[in-house]
């Protein structure tokens, strides 16, 4: 997820990828977060997360992710996530980066500003789509 490869499509196959399990039995992310993973329409679905822990503060106020998802008729079954969050850690509580995340975009590494913030710790949350797993080439953060 932070090779600095990126890929030529959202669905190649050649460049590593990390994908979410989406079995019953895959670890589902801190529900806590939000609440949608009690929410979820089906028991295998939930809140799927990354985490980059640094050993000191950062100021961020970018990140950018490069989305895995297979096309129709496509070799793959990847689907662009139904939504995703970004949160960072703030005096042992996590915050939520304002503003609103944009819907997932294939074929792009999608860019996203907020408003700077300092943290030793950022994480990238998913809800994936709900038919198929979710998963990223490559996610920045500056």
């Amino acid at each position: 997820m932070n090779d600095q490869i990126l890929p030529l499509a959202s669905d190649d196959r050649e460049s590593p990828h990390f994908l979410w399990d989406n079995t019953p039995d895959a670890p589902l992310g801190d529900g806590a977060l939000e609440a949608e993973s009690q929410q979820s329409p089906r028991p295998a679905q939930g809140i799927r997360w990354l985490q980059y822990d640094f050993d000191s503060e950062n100021e961020f106020s970018e990140s950018a992710v490069y989305w895995s998802a297979a096309k129709p008729g496509g070799h793959g079954n990847a689907r662009l996530p139904r939504s995703f969050r970004i949160f960072y850690l703030n005096d042992g509580q996590w915050q939520r980066v304002k503003p609103e995340m944009p819907a997932p975009i294939a074929d792009q590494l999608q860019r996203i500003d907020f408003p700077a913030m300092r943290t030793k710790s950022i994480r990238l949350e998913v809800t994936p789509s709900e038919k198929a797993p979710s998963g990223l080439y490559e996610w920045c953060v500056r």
